[in-house]
């Protein structure tokens, strides 16, 4: 179970005295603090996917259309996570793609890999991202198993468009050598 405690995330944490294992307690995965049952109480039960409860704690950054949320050549060491809106992907001035779909994950390349950004990312209307740095991800499995199947996901269909340029191409040859 997860549990939303003034915008952190904590789990369940069990200390054992003796034989006695006791339950009484929750850790705080964010702060790292441990959180005693009375301030429990407060709590929400967050609702939704571990990732989503994940996501709810990190930052909110609102960018204006047109603005620039990473650059190519930079190194941010941060994710952002598409909340609403819509970003435009280029490379060397050449727009590769559009994303407008939310829990799109961009930056994560150059975060997981510690290396510059490979391409500009541009609003194309007013969105807002989530903001994780690396070791946030790092540190969350969930985190981490979502961003491998998104990535998943782009190389799948990146396959697919490899296969489709390569079959023109084989057409195009044969018949340009009849």
């Amino acid at each position: 179970m997860i549990v939303v405690l003034e915008n952190k995330y904590v789990v369940p944490y069990e200390v054992s005295i003796g034989n006695r294992l006791w339950s009484s307690r929750w850790w705080c995965r964010v702060t790292g603090v441990a959180i005693g049952r009375s301030m429990m109480e407060k709590a929400q039960v967050a609702n939704g996917t571990a990732f989503e409860t994940f996501l709810a704690v990190l930052p909110l950054a609102t960018y204006r259309e047109g603005e620039t949320i990473l650059n190519a050549g930079s190194k941010t060491g941060r994710l952002f996570i598409l909340k609403s809106g819509a970003v435009a992907i280029l490379k060397d001035s050449i727009e590769i793609a559009t994303v407008d779909e939310p829990g799109a994950v961009l930056g994560e390349i150059s975060a997981l890999l510690d290396q510059p950004h490979s391409a500009d990312v541009r609003t194309l209307k007013e969105s807002q991202f989530r903001v994780a740095d690396a070791a946030q991800i790092a540190n969350n499995p969930n985190a981490m198993l979502y961003i491998a199947k998104n990535l998943a996901r782009r190389l799948v269909a990146a396959d697919d468009i490899l296969v489709d340029v390569k079959n023109e191409l084989d057409k195009e040859l044969a018949l340009s050598t009849l």
